[in-house]
């Protein structure tokens, strides 16, 4: 594997995983697994099983749109009018959100909806733990079926943007980035790897 991991990545899973979402555990010991039937089981690092209880999400997404509840339980529209919207995760500082257009990509709001940028094509986006940044994937399709895919870091600004695995013939996806920032969870053919994470360097 080239880009910014190391080539010490190592598959964590045997099994073909019907998988939508994933994340660290706060300790970084196990990967958090929630399938598309609703499941959550969690992954040791030595690939042992067991479930998982669900933990309450304080950004969500209704007709569309990204809302954003504070401690008060008031609910705060975060996203705009130009698409349809889904898959919000909020920053582990809990002051920004990235979440998915339908039609337009990804984007980076404020939870007040104040500030917003577009970080163009993406899915499954995942934060740094400092909240300064955003790792994910951009499939491509040939039409009828994802063909290839990279993983790719953006700043919390948009001013950076990087393939970070850049691996042609390779569909990684579904990045998960360990607690200390240091290691990568993602998806490719069908089983979880972790490898090795180097935040690129802005060039001067």
């Amino acid at each position: 594997m080239t880009g910014q991991f190391s080539s010490q990545e190592r598959e964590i899973s045997e099994d073909w995983l019907n998988t939508a979402d994933f994340e660290w555990s706060r300790d970084g010991m196990s990967i958090v697994v929630r399938d598309r039937d609703a499941r959550t089981v969690e992954v040791l690092l030595t690939g042992e099983k067991y479930p998982k209880p669900e933990r309450p999400r304080r950004v969500y997404e209704r007709d569309g749109q990204i809302y954003w509840e504070n401690e008060e339980g008031d609910a705060q529209r975060v996203s705009g009018n130009q698409d349809r919207f889904a898959d919000p995760v909020l920053s582990p500082d809990e002051t920004l959100v990235v979440y998915r257009g339908r039609e337009t990509g990804l984007y980076i709001s404020s939870v007040d909806g104040k500030r917003t940028i577009s970080l163009g094509e993406g899915e499954h986006p995942a934060w740094l733990p400092d909240s300064s940044g955003v790792v994910y994937d951009i499939p491509v399709s040939d039409g009828s079926n994802i063909v290839d895919g990279d993983l790719w870091f953006a700043s919390v600004d948009g001013t950076e943007r990087t393939n970070i695995t850049n691996t042609p013939g390779i569909i990684e996806s579904h990045p998960a980035v360990s607690p200390d920032g240091e290691r990568i969870a993602f998806i490719a053919g069908g089983a979880v790897y972790i490898g090795k994470f180097v935040r690129p360097k802005t060039q001067p």
